[in-house]
């Protein structure tokens, strides 16, 4: 596939790997309405994120979400968002989906807190 992303990413592992070894090695995706993990995060940038899921999302509808990512000193810290589905495909090798969605209107306090996790990967 093609990459269509005009901002730079970050993977999981990139991100994760100067925490130090207490850090998990994945970000966990939730729903807000009913707090179901929804799937584990792959990569992610300031728009968006790929995430892999045992489930399918619907393309074009937008979710309320929710990340848990883990910070220095085995914290976590806890972002709320919206994000639209743009793509999903299901994996031939285990039969998981990939998922890629963009960050739906974010509030100037979901932004300011993304670009400051991601600040803190580069």
């Amino acid at each position: 596939m093609d990459e269509r992303r005009k901002s730079d990413r970050i993977t999981v592992a990139d991100y994760v790997r100067p925490l130090g070894h207490r850090a998990r090695g994945f970000v966990q995706v939730g729903s807000r309405k009913d707090g179901k993990i929804v799937g584990h995060v792959v990569d992610f940038s300031l728009t968006g994120f790929k995430l892999l899921s045992d489930q399918e999302f619907e393309e074009t509808k937008v979710y309320q979400l929710r990340a848990e990512f883990p910070l220095k000193g085995g914290q976590t810290t806890m972002v709320a968002f919206d994000a639209q589905c743009k793509w999903c495909r299901r994996r031939k090798d285990d039969g998981l989906f990939d998922a890629g969605f963009y960050f739906h209107k974010l509030s100037d306090e979901e932004a300011t807190h993304l670009r400051a996790l991601f600040r803190s990967a580069t």
